[in-house]
């Protein structure tokens, strides 16, 4: 396995949205069935068919496995990319296929059981009261299905999250 980032497959895992990685391998006759997770690229320079993808594993110092190392020194690119980058956005809100925001809102309109399930899925971890506290004012006046979406996209930006994997 490449020296990947494991942000990207942590965004995946906490959102459940799995992204599928065309893979446009060098030198194989055969194409290689697609990746969901980036861990299973075989190659450093895949994606090569999504710039955005590759940009976004990138700016998070994705080596080369033989010349370059996995760079884990942080930048304002990489907390651009968590605010902003699509492949973050596009797994945040509930028309999302998939995400564990369109999920919870299917089964639950409890704003409690949205954020406690929220934070499992992305912190491994129940919500403080005071986090709890926070989240479901962001809720209510965001309204449940914006407010789920937002906390989220909070939680994915959270150093917590961020130095976890």
């Amino acid at each position: 396995m490449c020296p990947i980032t494991r942000e990207s497959d942590a965004i995946v895992k906490a959102t459940g949205v799995l992204p599928r990685y065309t893979l446009d391998y060098v030198g194989v006759n055969d194409p290689l069935p697609p990746a969901n997770w980036a861990m299973q690229l075989p190659d450093t320079r895949e994606p090569r068919s999504n710039a955005q993808v590759a940009q976004f594993l990138n700016a998070f110092g994705r080596g080369d496995r033989d010349i370059t190392f996995r760079n884990s020194s942080v930048s304002i690119l990489q907390a651009l990319n968590m605010m902003n980058n699509n492949f973050v956005m596009t797994r945040v809100h509930a028309n999302d296929n998939g995400s564990n925001v369109q999920r919870l809102l299917r089964v639950t309109s409890d704003p409690a059981r949205i954020i406690e399930e929220l934070y499992l899925a992305t912190l491994s971890r129940f919500p403080s009261s005071q986090e709890v506290v926070s989240a479901s004012d962001v809720m209510r006046q965001a309204g449940i299905r914006r407010g789920a979406e937002l906390v989220q996209w909070a939680l994915l930006n959270k150093l917590e999250f961020l130095f976890s994997y």
